[in-house]
């Protein structure tokens, strides 16, 4: 028995220590995706996480994420779009299951405000098919909805909802299909770039690799840190609600939209989604609400607060407003964070002084997870070819 388990500690050893072709810190949304993609393309991978995604601790928490291509934040993502919906299908075709839930996607607003103005400014740029309602129209489609006579009522038909916790699953058990080795639970302590090698330092050993593609989240600024290099970045936390209405048959997604709505009272978005009858630990049954706005700051390594009265307070006043006669019956609360840019836009770049080496991937929350197919396939084009697709220029470090 004692050889048996010392032959056992040997080979752990030896695994260990092993060299690979790319090392990628993070196996959240963009570390798994690109963790699949990398090995598939034929390199050695390691993917260390010092948690076990999916968790409640950083940005992908929640459960779902809404997904569309008339992009109101600005038309140069719309082209990463493109390819994340054809690699949606390609995941979706290759697992064999469900991750895009096309429900469509109506925006409510006022015509001269961000919101309105930006997705018809994306729409016209990529033809991308729109549907404006009237208020009769409305009313006859989605009766659930009380919408002010002055607002736009625009109808994205192919937008909907991506599955967060199943996606990352999946991504990961295609990964070690592939050949990829994911140590989670490993919490990297250092990294550093010499002699043209990688070496990355961790609680369970030191890993050295040619190439490094940073994508760990919240964690981003401190690994970068102890690197030497500063690139500022701000976290928040954020909250998201599940509420019981009265009659949940009419909000199941055949019936029932996701949303976005710019109230003029408030700062930033609302936006929800089709009632969701099945629950796990990271996201309860129910009907979902949330407030895209600029949060308090967080810590990541503190524990998430959960969420404030004011800010339930707040939803139910917006449920009661554009969706009511609905229960303000709430079913659970959570909190994720944003981490974002100065500008809120991503950062995919090779970082300075790495002969392209190092790859950094940061800033998606809040925007981010409907890429997750398309910025995984890219970063580990970059990280191979050591060049960057034309749809990421935009999202590059020069800009700041």
């Amino acid at each position: 028995m004692d050889s048996f388990i010392l032959e056992r500690k040997e080979r752990a050893i030896i695994t260990l220590n092993k060299h690979y072709d790319i090392i990628i810190l993070g196996l959240g949304s963009m570390g798994s995706a690109t963790s699949y993609y990398t090995a598939r393309k034929g390199k050695s991978v390691l993917a260390l996480d010092q948690f076990h995604p999916p968790h409640r601790l950083g940005s992908h928490s929640g459960g779902s994420r809404i997904i569309r291509k008339a992009y109101f934040e600005h038309p140069d993502y719309v082209p990463l779009l493109n390819l994340a919906y054809t690699n949606w299908q390609e995941l979706e075709n290759i697992y064999n299951q469900k991750f895009f839930h096309k429900t469509g996607l109506i925006y409510f607003g006022k015509e001269n405000e961000l919101l309105i103005n930006g997705v018809q400014r994306s729409a016209n740029k990529y033809q991308i098919h729109l549907t404006e309602f009237s208020e009769e129209d409305l009313k006859q489609s989605y009766p659930q909805f009380n919408i002010p006579s002055e607002f736009t009522r625009l109808l994205e038909p192919d937008a909907g909802f991506i599955e967060t916790d199943t996606t990352i699953e999946a991504y990961h058990t295609l990964a070690k299909n592939e050949g990829a080795n994911l140590f989670t639970d490993t919490k990297v302590n250092d990294w550093d770039y010499q002699n043209n090698k990688i070496t990355v330092y961790t609680e369970k050993g030191n890993f050295t690799a040619e190439k490094l593609i940073l994508c760990a989240g919240a964690w981003t600024s401190a690994l970068l840190r102890e690197s030497g290099h500063v690139i500022k970045l701000n976290s928040t936390r954020q909250s998201f609600f599940w509420f019981e209405p009265d009659d949940t048959s009419n909000f199941i997604p055949h019936k029932f939209p996701c949303w976005n709505i710019q109230d003029p009272n408030y700062e930033g978005l609302f936006y929800g989604f089709p009632y969701k009858t099945e629950g796990n630990p990271n996201a309860p049954y129910g009907l979902k609400l949330a407030h895209h706005v600029a949060g308090k700051s967080a810590n990541p390594d503190n524990l998430l607060e959960e969420p404030k009265q004011f800010e339930k307070e707040t939803i139910t006043k917006i449920l009661d407003k554009y969706i009511p006669n609905t229960s303000k019956n709430l079913i659970a609360a959570g909190s994720c964070i944003y981490t974002n840019s100065s500008d809120e836009d991503f950062i995919i770049d090779y970082l300075d002084n790495t002969d392209k080496n190092v790859i950094l991937a940061c800033g998606f929350s809040g925007h981010g997870f409907k890429f997750v197919p398309a910025i995984g396939d890219l970063l580990s084009e970059m990280a191979i070819s050591k060049v960057k697709a034309k749809e990421l220029e935009f999202l590059s470090l020069s800009r700041f």
